[in-house]
């Protein structure tokens, strides 16, 4: 099984909780360099990759008050529906994401797939069909096969895709469901309910 992160096993987007997280305990300089990459993506003046990867600069990830208090916070958001569907498969469960990976493991204990933070002078994210590829070379490296995947955004259609698996989508978005074209056996899961 694979499960997206954002949006799916934490109900929020953790890049923002994260950086807000390290703003708080960032000097001056570096809160308010994280400011300005935040209000020039709001402004839609800079890429969402440039936000990100300025900011994860600016951010002492070896903090443990950081790490904790990100952690702690993100704890609360878990989507109670998928850790459930998590519990009761019967197989391994690999996290995939475009998340950094410099804070992943904070709040997940098994294999993931993630976004590197450094040595990534492209700053290629974990997203769409390079997704897919990373998730299926895991499955193929370690003896696996991959018969579900669980995410809420469009951005995985390539996984969404893949034939034989069970395609579940996470608490979609009329936007979401109306970006998608059909998929097989598409099942719809919400926090509380399955539809």
């Amino acid at each position: 099984m694979a499960v997206d992160l954002d949006n799916t096993l934490v109900r929020g987007n953790t890049l923002h909780i994260y950086i807000i997280e390290g703003m708080r305990r960032a000097t001056l300089p570096r809160r308010l360099a994280m400011l300005w990459l935040l209000l020039l993506r709001r402004l839609r003046l800079i890429s969402h990759v440039t936000m990100k990867f300025g900011c994860l600069r600016r951010i002492d990830h070896d903090d443990p008050a950081l790490q904790s208090a990100f952690a702690r916070r993100i704890r609360f958001m878990l989507s109670k529906a998928v850790q459930e569907r998590i519990g009761d498969y019967d197989g391994d469960v690999l996290l995939a994401t475009a998340a950094a990976d410099v804070y992943v493991s904070l709040i997940w204990d098994g294999p993931y797939l993630a976004t590197p933070t450094f040595h990534n002078p492209r700053r290629e994210e974990m997203r769409g069909q390079a997704k897919a590829d990373a998730v299926l070379s895991y499955a193929q490296e370690n003896r696996l096969r991959l018969d579900t995947v669980l995410t809420d955004h469009v951005d995985d259609l390539p996984l969404l895709s893949i034939p034989s698996i069970r395609p579940v989508l996470v608490n979609p978005t009329d936007k979401t469901l109306d970006a998608l074209p059909p998929i097989p056996g598409l099942e719809i899961l919400r926090d509380g309910a399955n539809t």
